[in-house]
């Protein structure tokens, strides 16, 4: 299934759960898990 209705969907069935109205691009995804170290702990 297409992701963009993949995400439509779950927007539609629980809103407050879904903070955006659009997908991430690929490349926004990448640049947010670049910022992640897997052993940094909080």
């Amino acid at each position: 299934m297409n992701e963009n209705i993949e995400f439509l969907q779950a927007f539609f069935k629980n809103p407050l759960k879904v903070g955006a109205i659009t997908p991430s691009s690929p490349e926004l995804a990448q640049k947010m898990v670049e910022e992640i170290s897997p052993n940094k702990k909080k």
